[in-house]
């Protein structure tokens, strides 16, 4: 398979653009596309009060030219502000309609209890972007709930092919047939054993051991947060790290390209060229970083856009390793709370963390950390293969 390189990074960290673009806005208060990028800045940072206020002004000085209606929405979405958030929506759909668009207009009547109003929006984002994972799980979310699923299972086989290949359907489709009782079929999309691999990693010579190596990755994380982003409950996620600033990253970096490359030439012994498409012919590598504290946890997700996934653990508190329970353990194919306490066929595994092993499986098997309970970091590299 061939890997796309992702073009060389040239963003700042986001306090550093915050500030730098609030420097030239004070020389040049008129300039609508700084406001524009200084909106965008705060809402990576979940600053969305500040957000709107940047988006509002450029609005303002050049309503002709404004072209953020989806992010707009997305900050009065997320203000809890779906009335002002449809406002929005409407001026961002006389610029032109686009799948985000309706997207942030579902979500904003979903607030309201505007129910049938909101699946009609996201089906529209659906229908104008077959792909596009957040309105599918808008949709297939309430279904999951249902205790029959037929339902569920009609929608997802009725979906265009391109929908139907994502991780996303597939997990669902998944739930369904486990709650109709095909428990062969829904065995066959997620099997907790023959589907998972653990892989230790031999980090190159100039890093050492593999624990100095976690000590120098744990610190580069450490590092690279998102200043002034609002605390969540013992969860502290990057989304976009700047992993080329770090040496550590970027050796992490082929180790699982490598891995993911080793783990799909093994589709057919796990089972897996039957209930997956056919592997990418080419794909890039997302990878995103987690610190967890306390209480904190990710939450019962897939990851619906890709194809395989995995997860680094960088540091584990001693608490963790030596804990007699599960506190601290990736928990695959656990998904109660998703389904409204309905427990799938296939039950939950639950893997104790090891500092330096890479845990692989399919993107379309739920997942979530049981807490630590400690206020000790539980660090952790997430990665996608993200096809095309």
């Amino acid at each position: 398979m061939r890997w796309i390189e992702p073009e060389a990074e040239v963003s700042l960290p986001p306090g550093t653009q915050i500030s730098l673009l609030r420097q030239a806005i004070e020389k040049q208060p008129n300039n609508w596309a700084l406001h524009l990028r200084l909106g965008a800045a705060l809402a990576s940072c979940g600053r969305w009060g500040e957000a709107v206020d940047a988006y509002e002004t450029a609005e303002r000085q050049a309503p002709d030219e404004f072209v953020a209606g989806p992010k707009f929405a997305k900050c009065y979405v997320e203000l809890d502000r779906p009335e002002v958030a449809l406002d929005a929506c409407r001026r961002g759909e006389a610029r032109g309609p686009s799948a985000d668009l309706h997207f942030q207009k579902g979500r904003a009547l979903t607030k309201l209890r505007r129910l049938a109003d909101a699946r009609d929006a996201f089906w529209s984002a659906v229908k104008a972007n077959g792909t596009h994972i957040p309105a599918l799980r808008a949709l297939l979310a309430p279904m999951a709930r249902e205790p029959d699923g037929a339902g569920l299972l009609d929608f997802c086989d009725a979906l265009p092919q391109s929908s139907k290949d994502t991780a996303l359907v597939r997990a669902h489709r998944a739930i369904a047939l486990s709650r109709i009782g095909r428990i062969a079929e829904a065995l066959q999309i997620v099997d907790l054993d023959r589907h998972v691999a653990r892989v230790a990693f031999d980090p190159p010579a100039q890093f050492g051991a593999v624990d100095q190596f976690n000590r120098q990755l744990a610190d580069d994380i450490l590092a690279d947060r998102f200043p002034g982003k609002p605390a969540n409950e013992g969860l502290d996620f990057n989304a976009a790290p700047l992993f080329r600033r770090s040496q550590a990253f970027l050796a992490l970096r082929e180790f699982i390209k490598a891995t993911f490359n080793d783990f799909l030439g093994e589709a057919s012994r796990r089972g897996l060229d039957t209930v997956m498409p056919p592997p990418p012919t080419e794909g890039s590598l997302y990878q995103s970083s987690t610190v967890l504290r306390g209480e904190g946890h990710n939450g019962e997700h897939v990851h619906g856009n890709a194809y395989v996934s995995a997860v680094y653990h960088v540091l584990v508190p001693e608490s963790v390793s030596n804990a007699d329970d599960n506190r601290g353990a990736l928990a695959l194919g656990f998904c109660e709370s998703y389904t409204g306490g309905y427990t799938p066929c296939w039950g939950a595994r639950y893997i104790r963390p090891v500092a330096g092993s890479l845990v692989i499986f399919p993107s379309h098997i739920f997942h979530d950390v049981v807490p630590s309970c400690t206020q000790m970091p539980r660090i952790a590299v997430a990665a996608d293969l993200q096809p095309g």
